[in-house]
């Protein structure tokens, strides 16, 4: 579930940048969420 805040365009460049970095779908997730402080991004939202 995305956030109220967050539209969906805003959360694929946030993945976007973290597949670019490297990270695997688990790491964007917490990377995503760690940033921001609530549950932004879902496994099942990145991995797609």
């Amino acid at each position: 579930r995305l956030s109220e805040t967050m539209e969906i365009s805003e959360i694929r460049v946030l993945m976007k940048y973290e597949f670019h970095r490297g990270a695997t779908t688990r790491q964007a997730v917490t990377n995503i969420n760690s940033v921001f402080g609530i549950q932004v991004a879902t496994n099942a939202t990145v991995a797609r």
